[in-house]
């Protein structure tokens, strides 16, 4: 059975969760942002693991960087824009964003 590795990054800590094809939550633990720690809890299903998703921001890259070297198959969520995206499709939020667009503020930081 196929399982899927979710990893949601907070400041200090992680969240990783496993759950099976049916969202059956197989393993969950809060860990350290310790690589090695990270890369360690999902091995004993590594050969189940059909893809792990973590979480999008300005922390992730050197977890996605190992998990990638393990042999693991790494996407990432931007779950801002996922959350945004649900709310526009099922028109259940409206959502005035303020400030300036991330190109334009990319551009002046070039």
């Amino acid at each position: 059975m196929a399982l899927y590795c979710g990893i949601n990054l907070h400041r200090d800590n992680s969240v990783l969760s496993l759950i099976d094809e049916t969202e059956r939550l197989v393993s969950e633990k809060r860990l350290d942002n310790k690589l090695e720690l990270i890369e360690h809890r999902p091995q004993p299903y590594q050969d189940e693991i059909s893809g792990v998703v973590v979480e999008s921001s300005f922390n992730c890259y050197c977890l996605v960087d190992g998990l990638m070297k393990q042999g693991y198959p790494v996407h990432l969520a931007n779950t801002l824009a996922d959350a945004i995206l649900d709310r526009l499709i099922h028109s259940t939020h409206r959502i005035k964003l303020k400030g300036e667009f991330m190109c334009k503020v990319q551009s002046i930081i070039d």
